[in-house]
């Protein structure tokens, strides 16, 4: 099967997922299945510990990293917004959404995102 056309898909499913890591390892948080792309249309970074928290979100491809918030200092009670509808970032079959915390259950990570088939 060809991949989707995002110009013209067949099917958008609207989701959403929420994570509290309680790890500082990088958690994957969605794949991309086959035959099918990831529009990531909104990301939110939340920190409402009483101090900052360094934090990375990335996607991988096969071997390939492409940081989306390399390393990013989030103050104490702030929010981040690392993608908006208006520049959303597209996932192809097989890529993952990783987010890594400097520290544990601190940051909760919100992706709003469409399963375009």
């Amino acid at each position: 099967m060809p991949s989707p056309d995002v110009a013209r898909p067949d099917r958008v499913d609207a989701k959403s997922v929420l994570l509290l890591p309680a790890v500082t390892t990088a958690v994957s948080v969605l794949t991309c299945d086959p035959n099918k792309i990831v529009r990531l249309r909104n990301v939110t970074i939340s920190n409402p510990s009483a101090s900052a928290v360094v934090v990375t979100l990335y996607v991988m491809r096969g071997t390939t990293i492409a940081y989306i918030a390399p390393g990013i200092t989030l103050p104490a009670k702030a929010n981040f917004q690392a993608v908006v509808a208006t520049q959303s970032v597209h996932m192809e079959a097989g890529d993952t959404l990783y987010f890594q915390v400097g520290t544990a259950n601190t940051c909760s990570l919100l992706v709003a995102y469409e399963v375009v088939t």
